[in-house]
């Protein structure tokens, strides 16, 4: 006689199999029926880029898995049960953005990094120079550690254009550049009249790109 063996289908899948009652013992025809437990396929569990699911691929029925925020989100996690119909039964862990800390702010003087503060994870900024000074903005990232990382921008004080009289003509003596380099931006100095020429000195300022004040009214000193 022959008889039909095959897998409790509650929990394992598997081919039936075709016995042969010889000799008082049950013999299959081909190979011995296999039985292997059934998984969940996935349907059940959270989905999206905050959501780290490795540990549920494979997951037999009845076994448990856990369910956990991806890096660059706050660390929580939730376990999901694998059930007889093939789903998978849990709480959802709320996966919040990580916020960036302090470290790695770009610093410097006349650097502007107020676009960078109260960043999260995956997000960029633009750090700047100030107003009263040149450079290059850069550009910093977030990471998914919470750091920022990227480069300062180099900044130095936007120079004034010193008025060409008062770099050539003999009756100026003028602090306002050294070696024809004009003073930065915001700082003050002193246009006066130069040796044999007198007349009160005229304070100036740079403003950029040019300065600010009134050039001395020099006149020559008769000689004795």
């Amino acid at each position: 006689e022959t008889c039909f063996a095959g897998c409790s289908s509650d929990f394992f899948e598997g081919a039936p199999v075709k016995y042969l009652c010889l000799d008082g013992l049950l013999r299959p025809v081909e190979d011995p029926v296999k039985c292997t437990r059934k998984t969940c396929g996935g349907s059940g569990l959270p989905v999206g880029p905050q959501y780290d699911r490795t540990d549920c691929e494979g997951t037999e029925i009845g076994d448990y898995c856990v369910v956990r925020c991806e890096a660059g989100y706050v660390e929580k996690s939730s376990l999901f049960e694998c059930k007889e119909d093939g789903l998978f039964q849990g709480w959802v862990p709320e996966c919040d953005l990580l916020a960036c800390t302090g470290l790695g702010m770009p610093t410097g003087i006349g650097v502007n990094a107020t676009s960078c503060q109260g960043l999260v994870a995956k997000q960029t900024c633009k750090a700047e120079c100030m107003d009263d000074y040149d450079g290059e903005p850069t550009t910093l990232m977030c990471g998914t550690d919470g750091l920022l990382s990227g480069a300062s921008p180099r900044c130095a004080l936007k120079a004034c254009r010193v008025p060409e009289s008062v770099l050539t003509e003999e009756q100026f003596s003028s602090n306002c550049a050294v070696d024809g380099v004009a003073i930065g931006y915001g700082q003050a100095c002193v246009t006066s009249c130069a040796r044999g020429y007198s007349g009160p000195p005229e304070a100036w300022r740079c403003e950029g790109p040019g300065f600010v004040g009134e050039a001395p009214e020099c006149e020559a000193r008769a000689c004795t």
